[in-house]
């Protein structure tokens, strides 16, 4: 008498490439996006990838912070230098002047409209 193999049950595993999906992860791809390049399911890449999944997010987000840091330094890119300096070194705008309580606000306000006018007269 012979015996049938035992199946283990199931679908049979899907085959992912990780080194590709530490790619789609480094440049940002959604989860869905990932799992539709991959032809699988989000849950199989969360569940089975998420390791590869955090590299790869990590390494684009370090490349991208490099290359920002490559523009402010060289100084090619001023608006770079300004958003750097307010993120990561605390800087901010300055106000020209506290703005006040609403009454004195509208009062100024009322001030220059009737100078506008009078100008304009």
């Amino acid at each position: 008498m012979t015996r049938k193999k035992k199946s283990k049950g199931g679908r049979p595993r899907v085959v992912i490439d990780v080194e590709q999906l530490e790619q789609l992860a480094a440049i940002n791809c959604s989860l869905a996006e990932m799992a539709a390049v991959m032809k699988c399911d989000q849950r199989t890449l969360t569940r089975r990838f998420a390791q590869a999944i955090e590299k790869g997010k990590l390494r684009g987000t370090s490349s991208l912070k490099k290359a920002q840091f490559s523009l402010a330094v060289n100084g090619k890119n001023a608006t770079m230098q300004i958003w750097l300096g307010k993120q990561l070194l605390g800087q901010r705008d300055q106000r020209d002047a506290p703005v006040g309580d609403p009454q004195s606000l509208a009062r100024g306000v009322r001030e220059m409209v009737g100078a506008l006018f009078a100008v304009q007269q």
